[in-house]
């Protein structure tokens, strides 16, 4: 992602903020790498990165206000329902006019897709999210 951002935009200008489990990434989930190795690749870069460790719906309970507005979000794969659920809550904070949205999603065969969310689909998420937290 930094480096198709850097064929638009220098790469001191591009921002990642990454949330993933990391360490503590469950077996079942597959490989993983660790915090240290992935910022140390993603430093070389150029880009400013900032890794949170943590599920999809705690990485964003911490950082989403601070985050502003991002161009692009994608959540893996990986990402369990429930963490989807809390995180839809945080997404709308997070969204400007042309900010893409992408779910990434693995069919019974293994074979992965990946779904462009409209944002007002994103707001009925986080709408139907911010009623179960209540």
């Amino acid at each position: 992602m930094v480096w198709l951002a850097s064929r638009r935009h220098p790469a001191a200008e591009i921002r990642l903020t990454g949330i993933d489990r990391f360490e503590d990434r469950p077996a079942d989930r597959g490989p993983g790498i660790s915090l240290r190795e992935a910022h140390r690749l993603l430093k070389a870069t150029g880009a400013r990165i900032q890794l949170i460790p943590g599920n999809a719906d705690e990485g964003l309970a911490r950082v989403a206000n601070s985050l502003g507005q991002v161009d692009l979000l994608l959540f893996a794969a990986g990402t369990t329902a429930a963490e989807l659920a809390g995180a839809w809550f945080y997404v709308p904070r997070l969204l400007h006019d042309r900010t893409l949205v992408f779910l990434e999603r693995t069919a019974a065969d293994g074979e992965l897709s990946i779904q462009l969310l409209d944002h007002n689909e994103i707001r009925r998420l986080a709408e139907r999210a911010g009623r179960r937290a209540a």
